[in-house]
């Protein structure tokens, strides 16, 4: 009697991750992040500054998206974790592709894993004191702004020929994630230190144009995510999260239609 040769088969676990992670559901989830941290954090700031109670303030501060170490650093950091992570990934498909510019997309990733560690770190602190030492007024009064447009400018340099080397649809989907960070970053912040100088920080108003700010960053490290992911999908049918799902199943179906025969053959 033949003996029958059974072959199981398992579905790839990492291949289904990928699957859950397509663009589109991760925009969803961080539309809906960032509309319930930009919530919190209005609502707090309604609380101390309109209602007057500042005795919650300890309590409350949790929410603050102005404020450090809470739970919205811990978001921001991340996802600044994530986007590094994927570039990594990313860094490591173009090489195996035998693309170009590999070590832009290592230094990116190096960067994005910075970034999210100062998140957290808070390793900018020293860059709150340029205002005593420079003197800065009107839209640098908060003098941070002068160091960061300087590290965009030298940032956008470097990385000019990396980023007209990428696809168009990828380029533009990069471009307008960086603008709306950097309009926060630097834009906003500027109209913030203005305000901050004319009326002082411990008002609604202020804390308002801070949310601005720090939701516009958010939403720049996620859009940059989404385009990432697309980007990642793009690089080919390999790395494709739906293709490598699909093929998994295909496989999955293949080897449950040898089984069958092998069975029967028994």
């Amino acid at each position: 009697m033949p003996i029958g040769i059974v072959k199981q088969s398992r579905p790839d676990p990492v291949a289904e991750i990928w699957a859950a992670w397509t663009p589109r559901r991760v925009a969803w989830w961080q539309t809906w992040a960032i509309a319930v941290l930009a919530t919190l954090s209005v609502a707090e700031q309604y609380v101390i500054h309109i209602l007057g109670r500042e005795d919650l303030e300890d309590f409350l501060i949790t929410f603050d998206l102005d404020a450090e170490s809470n739970l919205p650093t811990w978001y921001s950091s991340i996802m600044l974790l994530v986007c590094s992570v994927l570039i990594g990934m990313i860094a490591s498909r173009t090489r195996r592709l035998g693309g170009r510019f590999v070590r832009h997309w290592r230094a990116l990733s190096a960067l994005f894993a910075f970034l999210s560690l100062d998140e957290i770190a808070r390793l900018h602190e020293d860059l709150g004191r340029l205002h005593e030492s420079w003197h800065t007024h009107g839209l640098f009064y908060f003098a941070c702004v002068i160091p960061g447009a300087a590290f965009v400018a030298v940032v956008g340099v470097l990385f000019l020929r990396f980023f007209l080397h990428l696809p168009a649809a990828t380029r533009w989907r990069f471009f307008w994630s960086g603008v709306v960070f950097v309009t926060g970053a630097l834009v906003v912040e500027a109209l913030g230190g203005w305000r901050a100088e004319t009326m002082g920080m411990n008002n609604m108003t202020h804390s308002l144009i801070a949310t601005v700010e720090e939701v516009m960053e958010i939403a720049g490290v996620a859009g940059f995510l989404v385009a990432l992911l697309r980007y990642w999908g793009e690089l080919g049918g390999g790395s494709d999260p739906m293709a490598i799902a699909a093929r998994n199943g295909e496989a999955a179906a293949v080897d449950d239609a040898t089984e069958d025969s092998y069975q029967a053959a028994s």
